[in-house]
């Protein structure tokens, strides 16, 4: 990728003035790459999500076939099947082509676990964060939440008529939340999984498809709810909210590192919007971006990693220990 140094020192200095100091936090632009074109090739790759891992396969093709970060080809196997990754690439899905049917593989390629799991229209594949926790949802309102051993841990159903939306697992898959309802209201259901508590919590705008939607190892929920951004505990009572621009239906992200949020999604001016919170609610960095229509957003140690179709950003904290 070609990096524009004169960017990144402008931006560097913009992003100074427009992010000064904040209780001890600094957040400044440390980079920003140009992306690569999009190819057209029929060849396409399904990456892990510390991106260690990826699997080719082809638009019209009968095989799959799983690579190291490095190009190593690990295995190859005759499949159809659209293929979805775990964060550490240790956890397969892989979805039929009707939508009735997930194959559970481990990264040998090999089937584990219950190895397969039914249900009518797939909705919902979902991972936990920085692990290798899976979790299934399905038109037909059943949902499935899959252990690194290919296990179901805990499965449920929607009330009747009411379909799978959205679903968040922790990154020790201690807690869940599920978002489902039908085209009049939805509901957030969040769950302590190794105690099989749950707690039901109604939401004020229905979603036609997905949302932005996060759950912590404390049972923390964090879901983007059109005009608001809404902060739960894991007994379902709103800590907090915080009011937003109308969001469009598209690709939204939630991530979290220590106590700092970073939600990312389009909003209805076709512009990407970045906020990034605390866990009391207190807005750190709030930008738009009117190259991208949407960005996928990811904490990496001491910086927010933005990939957006036409760019890439790196925003940096410093003092961080303070937070």
């Amino acid at each position: 990728m070609k990096i524009f140094c004169s960017g990144l020192f402008l931006g560097g200095i913009i992003n100074f003035f427009l992010f000064p100091p904040l209780n001890g936090v600094e957040i400044y632009l440390k980079e920003y790459q140009q992306n690569k074109s999009i190819e057209t090739s029929s060849v396409l790759k399904t990456y892990s999500g510390d991106s260690k891992y990826y699997i080719k396969y082809h638009k019209v093709g009968q095989e799959i076939e799983f690579f190291s970060e490095t190009g190593e080809k690990f295995w190859r196997m005759k499949s159809k099947e659209y293929p979805f990754l775990s964060y550490q690439g240790k956890l397969i899905f892989l979805l039929n082509g009707d939508q009735s049917r997930v194959r559970i593989l481990n990264n040998q390629g090999q089937e584990i676990g219950v190895k397969k799991i039914w249900g009518r229209l797939n909705t919902v594949i979902s991972f936990s964060d920085k692990s290798n926790f899976g979790a299934l949802g399905f038109l037909d309102g059943s949902y499935y939440i899959v252990n690194e051993k290919g296990e179901i841990s805990f499965k449920g159903r929607a009330p009747l008529g009411k379909i799978i939306k959205s679903i968040s697992i922790s990154s020790k898959g201690l807690w869940a939340t599920v978002h489902f309802g039908d085209t009049k209201k939805d509901f957030l259901k969040i769950i302590n999984l190794p105690q099989k508590e749950e707690h039901k919590v109604e939401l004020s705008y229905c979603h036609p498809t997905q949302t932005g939607l996060y759950i912590s190892d404390t049972g923390q929920t964090v879901i983007l709810d059109k005009t608001k951004i809404s902060f739960f505990n894991h007994q379902g009572k709103p800590l907090f909210v915080i009011k937003i621009l109308k969001q469009k239906s598209g690709q939204a992200f939630i991530s979290n590192y220590q106590n700092l949020y970073a939600v990312s999604y389009p909003q209805e001016d076709s512009k990407a919007k970045l906020i990034v919170f605390k866990n009391n609610g207190e807005i750190i960095l709030s930008k738009e971006f009117t190259k991208e229509p949407f960005l996928k957003t990811r904490f990496e140690k001491n910086s927010i990693l933005l990939k957006g179709i036409n760019y890439t950003y790196n925003y940096s904290f410093h003092h961080l220990s303070s937070l």
